[in-house]
Formats: structure tokens, C-alpha cells, sequence
């Protein structure tokens, strides 16, 4: 065949995806055109067509030639992976993914995964590693003792080790003394009385009747949530579909079930969460829910958590909304400062900023003194995963977020409590560690002094921390004290600020040198 007619049938077959499209009435989207081919991109029926490689996507299907017939097959060797990827040999890229919780106790063993996922994000069993030959060690060189728990689906482990030494350390994997991946980092205390925890409460499944999706067996089986929330759009969800897959997973995961209510856009999409299945049943039943109040009033306060989401986007990036205007600071105690879809709502020009200087981020809000606390969520079908997932954000490549909850226990109260007590910090996907205080209040607190303020900032993260501010409002303007902290992963300051203001707040802002960045929960002052 010669290339003029190889050209012809490319453009035949796009011509009959476009006008399948069309036909359909579905949106499409060419992402990222980096590259001579890219990501075709059905929206409404979630199918994806992958035409060679898109540079910041690298998905894991080319146009191949097979004898006159142009097909999409896996073949990673023509399409390329990303820079932390390998192709393996069935033709896709993959990574490898090692999690440990983020605060252990010194000598008390404890559980690390260890996973060989592809792009997508799915464990992939193809991958021939032999566990038993893995080599464990600290970040400080010292070999880690370890016996493997279970082998599931032969792309992933889990193994049983302690640590025998104080501090902030990583755990790294080495195969033929060649290093394949490390862990998130761990705090290793003599005595722990609080503990992170991560979840994603902005979760999406497409599925038709919502009965075939895995959002909370991705969540737990793939990337290690200790929570998750499936919030679909409005109330349209099948209630007994998702009771179903509820039950089979609520002693697995901590599960929040919710909603993402979209009715009425002029004061932004909402994500509703309630303690337990009967509560959100019972909303469900409604159909007229067109306010806030409306399903605050059909609800017990102590049952469900309101959630802002993606404050400046849509309407609102243009100010053509009110945000704020249905603030409750019980009722809803959190907003998304971060998400996989659109970015940061931190404020105007500020890092992962993608909105036109709205009057709708979270600075604005925080300086009409509402009590409002950060969470970092994906808002995409892919719970808890750190890498760019194909056509999930609207401005481009972004990975999805994660929320990290200060408790004293591992249990579903004690999550709950803290997010409605707004215990928590956001990241854009890293796990990033973060204890900050002031007089020994944690993030979300709301403490009174009338004397000097003792703050503390001591942040670990999975690569070097590039810099950190640490932001005090005084009533009226923002102020900053910056560093600049190269080559370290771990920060840590104290200070005494001696200029106690009524009404004012601190919060934290991290970036690693790969970009990921945290962002905390303010401490507010009176």
C-alpha cells in the first residue's frame, strides 16, 4: 500500500469518528496536540480513541498499519511513555507505586504496598517482577527486614516491616540494585497521638445506571485511600445500585456517600456528603432541590457536610455567580481549593490558577471571616490517582488531588469530625506530610489570644521541597514570609509572631520541585 492511500483511510476513519459524533450529539475534544496525533475523546459515552502519542498524555494505543487496515492496538515501543514510565513487554506503559501510611510508631510493624499499575492507573499483572527479590531500604541506606503478606493479581503485594529509628524517612525499592520506585514519606514516632489519612470526596462514575462502576474498589484495591465519596451529578443517581456496591465496601474503605449538586450553577456545584447510606436514600427521594436551603432543610445538620466545588469555574470564573452567598460555616465548612478538573481556587494568579481574576476564590471568602477549610479532590473517574489522567481537566494536564484529614483514630467519626471540623490540607496529588500549629492548635482551629502566637510549620515531602510561604492576613491584606528550601525534603520553622490581630489567619502553601503543591487549612485568631 502506498502512503497516499494509507493517508486517505487515516482520514476516512477520522472522518467517521467525527461524523459518529456528530451524529450522536456528543462533545468532542482533541487534547493536547503536541504531537502529529492525539486523544479523540468522546465526553458524553466516555469512549476514548487514542491516534499515536500526545506528549503530556502518553496514552497506551497507536494507529498501527496491519496489512491494509489501520488499527489501535498497544504498543508502547511506537507511542513512547512518560519519564517515570517503562514500556513493558504486552505493549504498555507502566509505573510502579509504593504506599505506607504517613505516621507509624517506632518498632510496631505496618503495611506497604507495593504495585505495578499502567497508565490508566490498573494494576497491571503482565509484569513479570519477582517480589521475593525486591530489595527494601531507608532513605538513609539502612536495609529494611520484610515478609509479604499477599500477592494480588500478581501485579501487587503487600508486605509487613517496621522501623527502628525516629524521624521523617522514605522507603525505597531496588530490583538487580537498579532503584523502581519510593514511598510516599513516613514520620516514625516514639509516641503517636494523631495520624493523616487521605481520601478523594470528588469522585465521578459514567456508568448508565451507576450499578458497574469501581470507584470505591479503585480507591482501595489501587491507590490506598483510607476514605472516598462517589458524588454524581445531581440526584439522578440510582439509589439501589449504589447501596449495593456500598455495602460491599464500607468495611474495606471508609465511605461517605454523596451527591454533586449542580442544579442551580449561580451559586456553583456543591458536593453534598452524608455519615451514612440512609441519609442520602432519603435525599434522593426529593426532586425540587433547587437552593442549598433546600437540602439543608430536608436533611439533620449532624448527617451530611457541604462542600464547595471548583469555586471559579464555569459562571463563576466570569463573576457571574455568587459563591459565597449561601455560606454556612457548620453546614458548609469546606471548598476545594485544588482539583484535578480545573486547578486552584486559592486565589488570582496563584500556582494552578486558571480562572479571570473571579471574585470567587477562596482568599475572597476567607476575608469576609467565613470559617471555610481546603480539600484536594480529582473530580474525575480515577479516586486517589496522582498522575495526569487523559481528558479529565478542562485547562489542560493536571493530576488529580487528594485530601489529607488530621485524626486520632482510624475511624469513619473520626474522619467525619474532622472535616467538619475542617482538620485538613489539600495537595495536587502527592502525599505530602504537614504539621502545622499555632499555641498547639492544628489546621482548621480557631483558637483566642490575646498574647504572643507560637507557630510551627514542619512539612515532608516525596521530592525536594522547592519553596514554602507561610501566609498571615491581618483584616486587610495578605502577607507572606517565603523560602526558598532547595534540595531537601523536609521544612521545618517556628517563630513567635508578637502581633496578635483580631479576626486574622495563617495558612500554608508548599510546592515540591516536581510542582505538586499543599496547601492547608487556615488557623484563624481572635
Amino acid at each position: 500500500m502506498n502512503s497516499n492511500l494509507r493517508i486517505v483511510l487515516i482520514i476516512v476513519l477520522l472522518l467517521v469518528l467525527i461524523l459518529n459524533l456528530v451524529l450522536r450529539n456528543d462533545v468532542f475534544d482533541f487534547s493536547n496536540q503536541e504531537d502529529s496525533f492525539c486523544t479523540l475523546k468522546f465526553f458524553a459515552s466516555n469512549e476514548e480513541v487514542y491516534l499515536n502519542n500526545c506528549a503530556s498524555f502518553a496514552p497506551d494505543f497507536c494507529l498501527i498499519q496491519d496489512a491494509d487496515t489501520p488499527t489501535l492496538v498497544p504498543n508502547c515501543e511506537l507511542c513512547g511513555c512518560r519519564n517515570d514510565e517503562v514500556c513493558n513487554s504486552d505493549g504498555h506503559c507502566i509505573y510502579y507505586y509504593l504506599t505506607s501510611p504517613s505516621i507509624i510508631k517506632k518498632d510496631i510493624p505496618f503495611n506497604v504496598t507495593f504495585k505495578v499499575l499502567d497508565e490508566r492507573g490498573y494494576i497491571n499483572a503482565n509484569h513479570v517482577l519477582d517480589f521475593e527479590e525486591l530489595e527494601f531500604k531507608l532513605r538513609n541506606g539502612i536495609n529494611l527486614t520484610r515478609s509479604m503478606v499477599s500477592v494480588y493479581q500478581g501485579g501487587a503485594a503487600k508486605f509487613e516491616m517496621l522501623i527502628s529509628s525516629e524521624g521523617t524517612n522514605q522507603i525505597l525499592v531496588y530490583e538487580n540494585s537498579a532503584l523502581l520506585v519510593k514511598s510516599n514519606p513516613i514520620n516514625v514516632r516514639t509516641e503517636v497521638s494523631s495520624q493523616i489519612l487521605w481520601g478523594d470526596i470528588h469522585v465521578h462514575c459514567f456508568d448508565e445506571d451507576k450499578y458497574f462502576c469501581h470507584t470505591f474498589e479503585y480507591a482501595h484495591n489501587i491507590y490506598d485511600l483510607d476514605f472516598v465519596s462517589e458524588t454524581n451529578a445531581d440526584f439522578g443517581t440510582n439509589a439501589y445500585n449504589y447501596k449495593s456496591r456500598y455495602e460491599q465496601f464500607k468495611d474495606k474503605i471508609i465511605i461517605f456517600p454523596g451527591v454533586e449538586w449542580v442544579e442551580n450553577e449561580e451559586y456553583a456545584h456543591a458536593l453534598i456528603l452524608f455519615y451514612d447510606i440512609n441519609g442520602f436514600i432519603e435525599i434522593l427521594q426529593y426532586d425540587n432541590l433547587n437552593s442549598l436551603m433546600d437540602i439543608w432543610n430536608k436533611s439533620y445538620s449532624d448527617e451530611l457536610i457541604t462542600i464547595t466545588a471548583h469555586p471559579t469555574v464555569k459562571k463563576c470564573r466570569f463573576n457571574e455567580c455568587k459563591v459565597w452567598s449561601y455560606q454556612n460555616d457548620s453546614l458548609r465548612p469546606l471548598a476545594e481549593i485544588y482539583s484535578g478538573y480545573a486547578g486552584s481556587f486559592e486565589c488570582f494568579q496563584c500556582p494552578f490558577d486558571y480562572s479571570y481574576n473571579s471574585s470567587n476564590y477562596l482568599r475572597n471568602a476567607w476575608s469576609k471571616n467565613y470559617k471555610i477549610g481546603v480539600v484536594g479532590t480529582s473530580d474525575s473517574l480515577y479516586p486517589g490517582n496522582p498522575k495526569t489522567v487523559p481528558a479529565v481537566s478542562v485547562f489542560g494536564s493536571l493530576s488529580g488531588g487528594l485530601t489529607a484529614v488530621v485524626v486520632q483514630e482510624n475511624t469513619k467519626e473520626a474522619v467525619w469530625n474532622a472535616l467538619k471540623h475542617r482538620h485538613t490540607y489539600a495537595t495536587s496529588g502527592s502525599r505530602m506530610i504537614l504539621d502545622f500549629r499555632i499555641n498547639d492548635e492544628i489546621v482548621g482551629s480557631q483558637l483566642y489570644s490575646d498574647s504572643t502566637l507560637n507557630i510551627s510549620v514542619f512539612i515532608a515531602g516525596e521530592k525536594n521541597i522547592d519553596s514554602v510561604n507561610i501566609f498571615k492576613y491581618d483584616g486587610e491584606f495578605y502577607n507572606s514570609i517565603y523560602f526558598n528550601n532547595p534540595n531537601n525534603t523536609v521544612f521545618s520553622y517556628s517563630f513567635i509572631d508578637q502581633d496578635v490581630m483580631n479576626n486574622s489567619f495563617y495558612y500554608i502553601r508548599a510546592t515540591q520541585e516536581d510542582g505538586n503543591t499543599l496547601w492547608s487549612s487556615p488557623i484563624w485568631v481572635n
